[in-house]
């Protein structure tokens, strides 16, 4: 029977499937295995011989290596036969990049140690254990509970530190210090020197081109969200069923807006057909409605299915089955992967929310708080704010403020042939300021005042021009 390789991907413990890099590992050589069976050749030829001396010592004997032989079987289970080794070659550690792999370990264990305020590991018990029983205790948890197949912990030091037992443990050749309480019940994977100073360093936003992207709600909308997602993915469906409430929430009331983005994973055979059919839909102005379809029958990723959605949703089928069968989108849906492998995107579901970051199948209060803390930073209130007014054919002042990516108000109004003073107000910011309609345009870096004649009536667009348009950063003139 055909063997399949181990997949190049790791659950996190954000709920996530990741890409890993490929290493490789040399297997051991056959000797081991050789002198094993040698010995095993030789032992029932001295017990034979001891068997036909002496009948009553050969009995005894044989009681007494009953524990050896159930070691050796043991030994036998835990390490795998040359020749399987060798059927196996692309493993899951000739795959991945083992530093990727225990670094993501590692931090879930500390994210998982803050929130939970350590691990709870034994009974209620407030007597102390010894440090050796604590070493057994800590490394079994972390065995059959924290980590999963090939991955092991191993116990490199451990040491009395007051209040705590201190355990180095490695995984994979990396060390973490760890540590126990002396009774043995709470279990902290990580810890850190609290007089240390940590330097932290802001990001800078994460900026991508999403011009023809499959996009819901008002483009200017002052929060983007732009997901990565694969249909076969599981934690993607997760994220799909938190996302319909995100619409709901935040899209369809004009807060944000949603852009979708391919990210199929290699080991997900039927995801880049999937996203293929799915851009198809879109050609006939249905990727909703199909992307919501494919999420909502998983289980049936097949081009049967797609032809199926594409009845259901009254396309153009002989179309549709062009389109998929030469894999007209192939190019765009890795393109779009290409483009969230640039932004540091390992994995999927992935969101960047108005240029960060966050990774896994995230519950919605997590999404929804970061959602809010850019409407918090000025979005609310300028939605409130009304419209500038000022007086017709005189020399009109008005202040606007330039924050990432807002500008407040947004809305302005003068009169015919007013002289308008704009005097903008930037919040670390440098940008273009332009009203291409009335030929204005103006390099702002600190307080700058744009001066106009507002001598045509209507309504026009003043935007950072040297802003991406997805980012929304866009008001409204109106001249009466």
């Amino acid at each position: 029977m055909e063997q399949k390789p181990q997949e190049k991907i790791t659950e996190s413990f954000k709920g996530e499937e990741l890409i890993e890099e490929s290493s490789k590992a040399t297997p051991k050589v056959e000797a081991a295995s050789k002198k094993a069976e040698s010995t095993e050749k030789k032992a029932p030829k001295k017990a034979e011989s001891t068997e036909k001396k002496a009948p009553k010592k050969a009995e005894s004997t044989e009681k007494k290596s009953e524990p050896v032989h159930v070691k050796k079987e043991i030994k036998s289970e835990q390490k795998p036969k040359v020749s399987a080794v060798k059927q196996n070659q692309e493993s899951l550690f000739d795959k991945m990049s083992t530093w990727q792999a225990v670094a993501g370990i590692l931090a879930a264990l500390l994210l998982l140690s803050v929130f939970t305020s350590g691990f709870s590991v034994a009974s209620s018990s407030t007597e102390s254990i010894s440090m050796n029983e604590a070493e057994s205790l800590a490394i079994n948890y972390v065995n059959s509970n924290l980590l999963q197949a090939p991955f092991t912990a191993e116990l490199e030091s451990s040491s009395d530190e007051g209040d705590l037992y201190r355990l180095t443990i490695t995984v994979a050749g990396q060390s973490v210090d760890s540590y126990i309480t002396k009774d043995g019940r709470i279990f902290f994977p990580q810890g850190f020197d609290t007089s240390e100073l940590i330097e932290t360093v802001e990001a800078e936003p994460i900026m991508l081109n999403i011009e023809g992207q499959p996009m819901l709600g008002d483009e200017n909308a002052p929060v983007t969200i732009i997901e990565f997602s694969d249909f076969e993915c599981p934690f993607c469906k997760r994220g799909y069923d938190t996302m319909k409430e995100i619409i709901a929430e935040y899209v369809d009331t004009g807060k944000a807006k949603l852009v979708f983005m391919d990210f199929p994973l290699s080991f997900h055979e039927n995801a880049k057909p999937a996203a293929i059919a799915a851009a198809c839909a879109e050609e006939q102005g249905m990727f909703w409605e199909f992307h919501d379809l494919l999420f909502e029958n998983q289980e049936s990723l097949n081009r049967d299915t797609y032809l199926a959605h594409a009845e259901t949703l009254n396309l153009d089928v002989e179309s549709f089955t062009t389109c998929i069968d030469e894999e007209r989108y192939s190019e765009d849906v890795d393109a779009d992967m290409a483009m969230g492998q640039s932004a540091g995107v390992t994995g999927t579901p992935a969101f960047i929310i108005n240029g960060e970051l966050f990774s896994g199948a995230l519950p919605y209060d997590t999404l929804a708080g970061a959602i809010e803390s850019y409407l918090d930073s000025g979005d609310s209130e300028m939605s409130e704010s009304e419209p500038e007014f000022a007086a017709t054919g005189e020399e009109v002042s008005i202040e606007v403020s330039a924050k990432k990516w807002l500008f407040t108000p947004k809305e302005l109004s003068v009169n015919e042939g007013d002289i308008v003073s704009l005097t903008i107000q930037p919040d670390g910011l440098e940008f273009e300021f332009a009203i291409p309609e009335l030929d204005v345009s103006e390099q702002v870096s600190g307080e700058t005042t744009v001066t106009f004649t507002a001598d045509t009536a209507g309504e026009y667009t003043f935007e950072c021009a040297s802003c991406e348009e997805w980012r929304g950063m866009t008001g409204t003139l109106t001249v009466e």
